[in-house]
């Protein structure tokens, strides 16, 4: 190899490093703003490995392991024409979740507040106030790379 394909391998070497290095800045720096199909994908994660037969040791289905009170709060409120087994679809689970947050934590789903919602679908509509589903949030929140 001569001394100017070297230095045009070494050119291009040093060129890919700094496109590398401005493009991880810009990321860092812009951050990932997670999204509600992140929420989703990271409660499936946590509850059921997104495992849509999963069914729980207390009668939870789905892959967002929705329990049957929890789902009869959802479609009261929404007024939904739903039944408990439906929840094995993840789009009805969706919809569930959403009906659940907009009656107990709609000022949460509006802005937004991922580990305030990770801990009422975990914990029931009081589940702001029970210790346990804090670790169970921010689990769901690290899975969606949320700040």
């Amino acid at each position: 190899m001569d001394k100017k394909q070297e230095f045009t391998g070494a050119m291009f070497i040093l060129l890919c490093m700094v496109t590398l290095t401005i493009w991880m800045s810009y990321h860092n720096e812009t951050g990932h703003k997670p999204t509600l199909d992140d929420f989703y994908n990271a409660i499936g994660v946590v509850e059921s490995n997104n495992d849509d037969m999963a069914w729980g040791s207390h009668g939870e289905q789905g892959r967002y392991q929705i329990t049957e009170a929890y789902f009869q709060d959802a479609v009261e409120f929404a007024n939904l024409d739903l039944d408990f087994a439906d929840c094995m679809l993840p789009s009805v689970g969706r919809v569930v979740i959403e009906s659940y947050m907009r009656r107990y934590a709609n000022k949460a789903w509006h802005n937004e507040d991922w580990h305030s919602l990770a801990r009422i679908h975990h914990g029931g509509w009081n589940g702001m106030k029970r210790k346990h589903t804090k670790a169970y949030a921010d689990r769901v929140v690290a899975i969606m790379g949320a700040e």
